[in-house]
């Protein structure tokens, strides 16, 4: 099991390019005022192809966990409060985004 935290910021427009579980990943995050929504978009460099496409980041749930992928994305909130990312300052701040690789996904609930 492989688990590596994302380095995000509270800028509302961000992209980074990087490797994990052999796949290199392009991910872009934006903070949208309405609806007062962070969302995210992935896409796979090696293959040269989209993986997803404006999903929301939440807490509290495995994102992309039933996609043919050997990851999720985890979003937790260091405050307990288990609230999702509200206001454009809570990504990398209260709210930090993490890369789970899935060959053992039992351990999401430790994060």
């Amino acid at each position: 099991m492989t688990i590596q935290q994302i380095v995000v910021d509270a800028h509302p427009y961000q992209e980074q390019i990087f490797k994990f579980s052999g796949m290199t990943i392009r991910l872009t995050l934006r903070y949208l005022p309405t609806p007062d929504a962070w969302e995210a978009d992935l896409y796979d460099e090696d293959q040269a192809k989209e993986i997803i496409t404006g999903l929301q980041l939440v807490t509290g749930i495995p994102l992309l966990e039933r996609k043919n992928l050997p990851f999720f994305l985890w979003l937790t909130d260091e405050s307990d409060l288990d609230i999702d990312p509200v206001g454009g300052e809570d990504i990398g701040g209260r709210c930090l985004l993490y890369i789970v690789s899935k060959d053992d996904n039992t351990v999401w609930t430790q994060i």
